[in-house]
Parts: structure tokens; C-alpha cells; sequence
């Protein structure tokens, strides 16, 4: 069962389990290039802009 699960996995994603745990762990945490100490990296926030049916009707020339 779980080889089928790793088998999908790897089907659907292309990335070994490994692989995966590799990236992860390079992320979460990155040296500080001044110090070289260990900092690690927390979520951020993204801002996503949203057009209003305003600027959409001025883009494509309506009203």
C-alpha cells in the first residue's frame, strides 16, 4: 500500500519522496550570508490584486 501511494506520488509529482524532504529542508531554513548562521524562514503574506468590474469595462473599452 504504501509503495503504491510513493509510486502515485511520484507519478503525479515527478519528485522522489527524498527529493521532496531535500527541497523542503532547504527551504525552512538558510544560512544568513553576512553571519552564516542557521535563520529560519517563515511564512509570508502575499498581496494579490483583484481588478474591479470598473477597470475591467476600461480596459476592454465597455461604458
Amino acid at each position: 500500500m504504501i509503495g503504491q501511494r510513493r509510486n502515485i506520488h511520484h507519478a503525479q509529482t515527478g519528485i522522489s519522496k527524498e527529493s521532496k524532504r531535500s527541497v523542503e529542508s532547504f527551504f525552512n531554513t538558510r544560512p544568513n550570508p553576512k553571519t552564516g548562521e542557521m535563520v529560519p524562514i517563515t511564512a509570508r503574506r502575499v498581496v494579490t490584486f483583484r481588478a474591479s468590474h470598473l477597470l475591467k469595462e476600461a480596459c476592454l473599452g465597455i461604458g
